[in-house]
């Protein structure tokens, strides 16, 4: 995935104008132009009180970078910190 095709994603974020801006600066600056988004995965449920996101990046032919995110700032994440 390129940051164009992840651009979608920021619709349901937080601050979604400012994060759209930030892929568009990345896309277009030397040192993450070339960044390819391997995969992202983004799980929420009320039901089971659960919330996860990760992504994968490959940086270059060698290196790689996982991210992952877990409590946000709802109920939901809170409650399932509570649980653990």
């Amino acid at each position: 995935m390129t940051i164009e095709e992840l651009a979608h994603l920021t619709k349901h974020t937080w601050n979604a104008q400012k994060n759209y801006a930030l892929l568009n600066i990345m896309k277009n600056s030397i040192r993450y132009r070339n960044v390819k988004f391997l995969d992202f995965t983004n799980k929420f449920s009320y039901g089971k009180e659960q919330c996860f996101s990760a992504i994968s990046l490959q940086i270059d032919t060698d290196n790689y970078f996982v991210g992952y995110r877990g409590t946000e700032s709802n109920f939901v994440d809170w409650k399932e910190d509570l649980n653990l």
